[in-house]
C-alpha cells in the first residue's frame, strides 16, 4: 500500500512539477546568459569603440600613420586622449573652434596649456608643416566619423 502511494504521489508529482522545474531551468538559464552577456557587450562597447581600429578610407591611412607615430603617446591611439594628453574629438577642437592652423601651430611650435591640466604642449619632434597636412585631414576625418563638426 506505501509503494502505491508514493508511487502514484510521483506520477502526480512528476506530471505537475517536472514540466514546470524544467521550464524553470530553463529560464534561469537564459536570464543568467543575457544578463551576462548584456553587462559583457556594455562594458565591451565603450572599449571596442575606443580601442578597435576603424575602417580608415585610404586617403587618410597616410596621416593616421604619421598620427599614431607622433601624437598618439600623448593623445591616445585613436586620438581618445590618454593621462598625458586631452582627446582631440572633443568640441574644443571642432573646427569652428581650432581652426586646421591650429593643430599646425601645436605640433610645430607647441602650445600653452589652455584646456587641459595636461600642462604646456612641445613641439613635435621632426614635425614639419608638410607631414602635418595628412595627419590634419585624418583628424578632421576621424573627427567627422565621431559627430564633431
Amino acid at each position: 500500500m506505501i509503494f502505491y502511494i508514493k508511487q502514484n504521489l510521483w506520477q502526480n508529482l512528476s506530471k505537475w512539477l517536472l514540466p514546470r522545474l524544467f521550464l524553470a531551468t530553463i529560464f534561469a538559464t537564459g536570464f543568467v546568459a543575457l544578463t551576462s552577456y548584456a553587462t559583457q557587450s556594455a562594458a565591451g562597447d565603450q572599449d571596442t569603440k575606443a580601442n578597435s581600429a576603424p575602417s580608415v578610407p585610404f586617403q587618410y591611412g597616410v596621416g593616421m600613420e604619421i598620427y599614431q607615430e607622433k601624437c598618439s603617446e600623448c593623445h591616445g591611439k585613436w586620438a581618445r586622449g590618454s593621462d598625458k594628453g586631452p582627446s582631440l574629438l572633443h568640441p574644443f577642437y571642432k573646427p569652428s573652434h581650432h581652426g586646421d592652423e591650429s593643430f599646425y601651430r601645436a605640433a610645430l611650435f607647441g602650445v600653452r596649456q589652455h584646456h587641459w591640466p595636461f600642462g604646456n604642449m612641445p613641439p613635435v619632434e621632426g614635425m614639419t608643416r608638410k607631414s602635418m597636412e595628412p595627419v590634419v585631414s585624418f583628424l578632421r576625418w576621424w573627427q567627422k566619423e565621431n559627430g564633431i563638426r
